[in-house]
């Protein structure tokens, strides 16, 4: 297995080894939205490794597919239509019933987040591959498999000691749908059209849930940034900005090598406009900044190398 310079690789690169042991963190984690402890994520990872399913290993040879990352932003009900028009591979994230009542069948359906349940399933796609992340519940693995689900068993990076050593840990970020960016490009995907990965907060719902409180509303009041990109103001979370930025670097660093193309009107949208460098200007609280200032000292040491 081919190790890392890194550790930080794995923050936007997507197949690497798992991080040297001394730059995991051995405190509790918050998994892409779910507080789980070290010991009950490195517990439902041994439960799910034990089921002996079909697992996410080396990466894939290159597909000339197109994938199309949907995510549940409120653009996507925007721009779903579009997503007909591009082909290729269909990644839902949390949208699968949105896409399939809209006559769209996705090709893959992936979860990321500890907590999710059989109610986050639809059973319109057993037979579609089912990517569960490895921390999520086992009461969740059992139903799925009792139920006839296809389920393909993969590791998001964590950057703890919950992380298993022998597997291949991919990608990283608050959400499901930037874990589906690396997840298909360690998968052979090089053409990344992005739907409904919003961002900011809207007085809209996410389309998986019309009964949904307006999108993007959780959070203490320290998380709300308020940010100007080009000279348009945003609100959103710092974990948000966060993960707009690593698509951001993401998209420069593999500039000519993977293709990446956002829809709808979003914070993220204007931050990905074909500009150089997009001006940022955000107002702050210290806190805010300290959140921001260490992951600007990680994105500084990441490499900018392309995918082999």
């Amino acid at each position: 297995m081919e190790k890392p310079d890194t550790g930080l690789h794995c923050l936007w690169l997507a197949g690497r080894a798992p991080c040297p042991p001394d730059q995991r963190k051995p405190e509790g984690i918050n998994l892409v939205g779910t507080n789980i402890s070290v010991e009950d994520c490195a517990r439902n990872i041994a439960y799910a490794r034990s089921l002996g399913l079909p697992e996410v290993k080396e990466p894939a040879d290159i597909d000339d597919a197109p994938a199309v990352i949907a995510g549940a932003g409120p653009s996507l009900g925007d721009t779903w239509g579009y997503i007909r028009d591009i082909g290729g591979k269909i990644w839902s994230c949390r949208t699968a019933s949105y896409l399939m009542d809209k006559g769209i069948r996705p090709d893959a359906i992936v979860h990321t987040d500890a907590s999710t349940s059989m109610d986050d399933l639809d059973g319109r796609t057993k037979d579609i591959p089912h990517y569960l992340a490895s921390c999520i519940r086992s009461d969740t693995f059992d139903t799925a498999l009792a139920e006839g689900y296809n389920v393909i068993l993969w590791h998001p990076w964590h950057n703890t000691e919950a992380d298993p050593h022998d597997a291949w840990l991919i990608g990283n970020g608050a959400n499901v749908g930037i874990r589906s960016i690396f997840l298909a490009m360690h998968l052979g995907q090089r053409e990344i059209h992005l739907f409904g990965l919003d961002g900011n907060m809207s007085d809209r719902v996410h389309v998986y849930d019309p009964d949904d409180n307006k999108y993007g509303t959780y959070g203490d009041g320290d998380n709300i940034v308020r940010i100007a990109v080009n000279g348009r103001e945003f609100r959103t979370y710092v974990a948000f900005l966060r993960t707009a930025m690593l698509i951001r670097m993401a998209a420069n660093n593999l500039r000519g090598v993977v293709d990446f193309r956002v829809y709808g009107d979003s914070m993220l949208a204007a931050i990905m406009a074909p500009k150089d460098d997009p001006k940022l200007e955000a107002r702050l609280t210290k806190t805010q900044q300290a959140r921001l200032a260490n992951f600007h000292e990680a994105a500084q040491s990441l490499k900018k190398e392309a995918l082999a």
